[in-house]
């Protein structure tokens, strides 16, 4: 299950959660977003980052006392997430469904 944490720290972190109890949860790749400009339009788009691109570790367990709020992500950063670190399935979004 892919989900989107906030941090006490005002990070966003998208990963897969594979594990949960009261006191901790385990993410399995998780990815820092990160704003980025967009080059001469000058719009801002997200990107996505290892959480800890220097250690070994593919999957952390994090306290929940360090975790403000833990929801779905968007369409767009969950089906960019799985491109980069998951299935590589893109996820179709529900209003081309419905066309």
């Amino acid at each position: 299950m892919i989900r989107l944490i906030r941090m006490r720290s005002g990070e966003d972190v998208v990963g897969e959660l594979t594990k949960e109890n009261e006191e901790f949860i385990d993410v399995k790749e998780p990815a820092s977003l990160m704003p980025m400009s967009g080059g001469a339009n000058k719009t801002v788009q997200m990107g996505m980052v290892p959480w800890q691109p220097f250690s070994k570790s593919k999957e952390f367990t994090i306290p929940r006392d360090w975790i403000v709020t833990i929801s779905d992500p968007s369409e767009d950063i969950e089906d960019n997430y799985r491109r980069v670190y998951g299935s590589g399935i893109d996820i179709i979004p529900k209003k081309l469904l419905l066309s």
